[in-house]
C-alpha cells in the first residue's frame, strides 16, 4: 500500500507542478495567446452523446477511487480487546486489556541490550492467540540473542499471566538508523 500511496502522491504532485508551470508561462507571455474571436480548439461542433456518458462514467470511477484512497489513509489501530484471567469464581472473573497485558512484556523488552523500542499486539481469541512484536534494535545488536532472551525469559512470564499453554509469536526486527523513530525492516523470526 505504501508504494501505491507514493505513486499516487507523486503523480498528483507532478500534475500540480505542470499546471503551475503552465499558469506561470501563460502569465509571462511564454505561451502564444489566441487572437480575439479565434477558437481555442479546432471544430465548433458538440461531440456525440456517447462521449458525455463515457466522461461521466470515468469521472465516477476516478471519484470512487479517490474516496477509497482517502478512506485508506485513516489510521486504524487494533481493537481494544480484553483477556480473561483465571476461572470464574463466586466473585466474578478478572479481565485485562491488551495494552495492560502486554505492558510488562514490552517494558522488559525495552530493557534488553540493544533494543531501542518495542511494540506489540495480541491477535485472535483464546486459545488461538498470536503475539505480534515489532522491535527496533541497534545496528550492533544480535537479533538471535534478543530472540533467545525473549523465548527463555519474557514469553514464559506472559504465558503464565494469561494462563496460556502455548503462545505463537511473530517478531519483526527493525534495525535503527541514525534518525530516531525510523528503521530498516529486518526479517520476521
Amino acid at each position: 500500500m505504501g508504494v501505491l500511496n507514493r505513486t499516487v502522491l507523486g503523480l498528483l504532485g507532478f500534475l500540480l507542478l505542470a499546471a503551475g508551470a503552465f499558469v506561470v508561462c501563460a502569465r509571462f507571455g511564454v505561451l502564444p495567446r489566441p487572437r480575439a474571436g479565434e477558437g481555442l480548439v479546432a471544430g465548433t461542433g458538440l461531440p456525440p452523446t456517447w462521449v458525455w456518458s463515457v466522461v461521466a462514467a470515468a469521472a465516477v470511477v476516478v471519484g470512487l477511487l479517490a474516496l477509497g484512497w482517502l478512506a485508506a489513509q485513516v489510521p486504524r489501530g487494533p481493537r481494544s480487546r480484553t483477556w480473561p484471567v483465571g476461572s470464574w469464581s463466586e466473585h466474578g472473573r478478572t479481565h485485562l486489556t491488551t495494552a495492560t497485558a502486554l505492558a510488562p512484556l514490552l517494558e522488559e523488552l525495552r530493557g534488553f541490550p540493544g533494543v531501542r523500542s518495542a511494540g506489540g499486539d495480541l491477535r485472535g481469541d483464546p486459545p488461538g492467540v498470536l503475539l505480534v512484536l515489532s522491535l527496533v534494535v541497534e545496528r550492533t545488536c544480535d537479533p538471535g540473542e534478543v530472540r533467545g532472551m525473549l523465548v527463555s525469559r519474557a514469553l514464559p512470564r506472559l504465558r503464565g499471566a494469561l494462563e496460556l499453554d502455548d503462545l505463537p509469536t511473530a517478531v519483526e526486527f527493525r534495525f535503527a538508523t541514525s534518525t530516531p523513530g525510523r528503521g530498516r525492516r529486518g526479517r520476521v523470526v
